[in-house]
């Protein structure tokens, strides 16, 4: 799943989630022309970050046993500061915010449901089990009677 920053012409910038999945990941029958997202996010140098430039995405169609779209990523022009400190900085503080809320609440719920059962409800059964001896068929030969 990808948050992103929809920015189109004469519209506030919309945040956005798109699902990623199967050839749109990465794939290697896809077409040279065509560039799946691992491809793309390795794409940026270490001092480079995917949300200093727009990404253009367009529909690829694919065909294998069934026809299917894909995603193409490709690197747009450079996003403009005044963007990046306007809009950006900003939905992304609202990303991770969300994220560490959601974090939080499901850590608390597994947290209650662990110790919501008390310590002297728990019993364990141990059973004893008699050594088995192995035991092969007269017919045939006894791995353990081998010579190597």
């Amino acid at each position: 799943m990808i948050y992103a920053l929809l920015i189109t012409e004469g519209a506030d910038p919309e945040l956005v989630r798109i699902p990623v999945k199967g050839s749109s990941l990465g794939s290697e029958v896809k077409a040279d022309t065509t560039t799946d997202l691992y491809s793309y996010l390795s794409s940026f140098s270490p001092d480079e970050h995917m949300w200093e430039y727009y990404t253009v995405l367009s529909p690829v169609l694919e065909k294998g046993k069934q026809q299917y779209f894909a995603i193409d990523f490709k690197r747009g022009d450079r996003v403009q500061n005044d963007v990046i400190a306007g809009a950006v900085v900003s939905w992304l503080r609202v990303v991770r915010d969300n994220i560490a809320a959601v974090d939080k609440a499901r850590q608390e719920k597994i947290a209650a449901g662990v110790t919501a059962a008390p310590a002297a409800e728990i019993q364990v059964e141990v059973q004893e089990v008699e050594e088995e001896k192995n035991i092969y068929p007269e017919n045939e030969p006894n791995p353990d009677a081998m010579p190597w």
